[in-house]
């Protein structure tokens, strides 16, 4: 059995470890394996070390358990195909694994989110779209908000009139 993994998008590179797990249903997990992807990986397709000797009839299943999404990048597409096999004698079966990666803030081939194709503006390293709009109206309400409450707590002076 072979495992192909390919690695692609405008966030390839920038994505964190992945893991993908091979569960096959041989009693005692004989089998079962556990491939590593390294962190910053380029893009392209990594074939993973062959598992052989899996006994005909056996059933496996590939699921990746941890993604390499992380602060820069998200996981736009992950495609696995086939997701589980029954191993046949004398055939070597490839199970092929996608993941498309995209940096924060960013989608399609343009790279442009958002209405109208502008993308949102965002802190840097963190993919967090700002929030302009509202942290200016936050800021309007907290500056007339204390106003209010200085000019309320000042004493008024009155002109006491002598009779």
């Amino acid at each position: 059995m072979e495992i192909d993994k390919t690695i692609k998008g405008p966030g390839a590179g920038r994505q964190g470890k992945v893991v993908i797990r091979l569960d096959c249903d041989v009693p005692g997990g004989g089998f079962d394996r556990r491939f590593v992807i390294n962190a910053g990986t380029t893009a392209g397709t990594y074939r993973q070390p062959v598992v052989s000797g899996v006994p005909a009839g056996t059933r496996c299943a590939v699921t990746e358990i941890s993604t390499g999404e992380n602060k820069e990048v998200r996981l736009a597409r992950v495609t696995i195909n086939p997701t589980t096999l029954t191993v046949r004698a004398g055939v070597t079966s490839r199970i092929s694994i996608t993941d498309k990666y995209d940096r924060h803030g960013k989608t399609g081939k343009d790279h442009k989110g958002g209405k109208g194709g502008k993308r949102a503006a965002s802190l840097p390293g963190t993919g967090t779209a700002l929030q302009t709009g509202r942290m200016a109206a936050g800021s309007l309400t907290l500056v007339l908000t204390g106003c209010l409450t200085v000019a309320a707590a000042r004493p008024t002076r009155r002109r006491h009139e002598r009779l």
